[in-house]
């Protein structure tokens, strides 16, 4: 036999407490409106030397194959 409870209640008090403890934590970051990250530039080093890796979908038709090698 096989019995479902729906008794979440300890779920929401777990949640509920993390949330009180970020509010009082951080009380700034939860004041006023959602903005956007403004004077920030993130600077990306990416290696020439490294190919990206390409996934197909499905395989390459037959008919197309001697011409894919031959770009490869």
């Amino acid at each position: 036999m096989l019995r479902v409870a729906a008794s979440t209640t300890t779920e929401h008090l777990t949640v509920s407490d993390e949330y009180r403890y970020l509010l009082d934590t951080f009380p700034a970051v939860f004041i006023g409106d959602i903005g956007k990250l403004k004077d920030y530039k993130r600077e990306l080093s990416i290696d020439p030397n490294v190919r990206p890796v390409v996934q197909n979908s499905r395989p390459t038709p037959l008919y197309y194959r001697a011409r894919v090698e031959a770009e490869l």
